[in-house]
């Protein structure tokens, strides 16, 4: 009997909740120096309200129209009813995944071209979604990055280095040389 119960269980295609906890951390991009609280506040995750994300079938972000859309509240969450199955999650900026040349064509244009065209396509997380009752919950955290970091798809020129590898400040000024 107990076997039984369990393969009805599995076997359930009933819609299961599923929670989206967004949350993001954003580094310290430079300037003066940060003190050590600066810095753990920068790290430390915040949620993300406002956020649209869109919900396809599948493990790959296509051009079909989204099954669901869904916006974080004031605490970074999304609820979703959800049949088992695998979904593709992106946010507002994947709803297509056409991808324009750039204004200045670049000596690598079309390797740069080729990446953004795979970013565009994949997934922000991919969730598979197993037969049950319980809710289930999905954590996404999106680390931010500095205004000279280009992004995944930047093939030019080296760019300069973050702050934290830049050689520190003097000790001791040099005197000026009496006349």
């Amino acid at each position: 009997m107990l076997i039984l119960l369990t393969l009805i269980a599995l076997a359930d295609p009933s819609p299961r909740e599923v929670r989206i906890e967004l949350t993001a951390s954003h580094p310290y991009c430079g300037g003066a120096a940060p003190s050590p609280e600066q810095e753990r506040a920068a790290r430390t995750p915040t949620p993300v309200p406002g956020h649209l994300w869109l919900l396809r079938a599948g493990a790959e972000n296509t051009d079909a129209a989204p099954i669901h859309e869904v916006r974080t509240d004031a605490s970074g969450h999304a609820t979703l009813s959800l049949a088992p199955g695998t979904y593709c999650l992106v946010g507002e900026d994947k709803r297509s995944t056409e991808v324009t040349a750039n204004a200045v064509p670049s000596v690598n244009e079309a390797e740069e071209l080729a990446c953004r065209r795979a970013l565009k396509r994949s997934c922000d997380r991919v969730l598979e979604v197993p037969p049950g009752r319980e809710p289930m919950v999905v954590a996404v955290h999106e680390a931010g990055r500095c205004f000279y970091n280009p992004g995944p798809c930047y093939f030019g020129p080296p760019i300069p280095p973050p702050p934290s590898a830049a050689p520190g400040p003097r000790d001791v000024a040099e005197p000026l040389a009496p006349r």
